[in-house]
């Protein structure tokens, strides 16, 4: 699988962090009151400041929100996306037509193959528009007193984002239940928190720090898993049975040629 330059320059970043910092989170796990007492003084904290602009103090957390944020997210949105792509078999065609097109089946997606693959793009996007991996984003508080749409919010508020209801809204999406990739098709929208109308991983400095991670893997993942294999229900369900809100039980099958 070929790597883009950004990321390896990110993966190199990545491990030339971890060379400097692996020592300290060695000890931050082995002994979590450590993370209480340590002190930002030593020459390799200025050199992180510096390069990275982190306190050796703040690495445990942050460590633990990019674990989680870039995994978890991950494995919930392929979940949910292949469960829209089983239930809605006409567009689980369109997009193994399309791979097949642009890559060949049965072949892996690289990462360079996604720019390429328009309606991929759709298929993730519409599945996190109905799916946003944290419905209520993550918490903010008003630091001031600020009037939004005639209601006055006051300093000190914590403010909650029902992204999950904005994304089947009627108001701003056509047919906003319906699993519609195509609505995204020649849209300039996207999912890095410039278009409000959809901002599953929140927007601005708050965005979640797994984010790029996640889309990443997302078109790779699923990509890869429908073009290399046939999928169908346990049990030989008729996709117009599933119940969208259990889990997906389905069965990968040998592609015949």
């Amino acid at each position: 699988m070929q790597i883009s330059t950004g990321t390896k320059d990110f993966l190199v970043d990545t491990l030339r962090l971890h060379s400097h910092i692996g020592p300290y989170l060695r000890e931050v796990f082995m002994d979590p009151a450590k993370r209480k007492v340590m002190h930002c003084a030593d020459k390799d904290t200025v050199w992180l400041q510096r390069d990275f602009g982190i306190y050796i103090c703040n690495l445990f957390d942050t460590h633990q929100d990019l674990l989680v944020a870039g995994t978890d997210t991950t494995t919930y949105g392929l979940e949910r996306t292949m469960t829209e792509l089983m239930h809605n078999p006409e567009v689980m065609s369109k997009a193994k037509k399309e791979l097949e097109e642009t890559i060949g089946k049965g072949k892996l997606v690289e990462e360079s193959d996604v720019a390429r693959l328009p309606y991929l793009q759709a298929v993730i996007k519409e599945s996190l528009r109905l799916h946003p991996p944290a419905p209520f984003l993550l918490p903010r508080r008003a630091k001031v007193d600020v009037e939004v749409c005639g209601y006055t919010i006051q300093q000190g508020t914590q403010v909650l984002i029902n992204e999950w209801a904005i994304g089947r809204n009627q108001d701003i999406w056509e047919n906003a239940h319906m699993f519609s990739p195509e609505r995204f098709l020649g849209s300039d929208i996207d999912v890095k928190g410039r278009n409000f109308k959809l901002t599953p991983f929140g927007s601005g400095r708050r965005i979640c720090p797994g984010s790029p991670l996640v889309i990443r893997m997302l078109h790779l993942m699923l990509g890869s898993m429908i073009n290399s294999f046939d999928w169908k229900l346990e049990n030989d369900m008729c996709p117009k049975d599933m119940d969208l809100d259990r889990s997906l039980r389905a069965i990968p099958l040998i592609m015949s040629n």
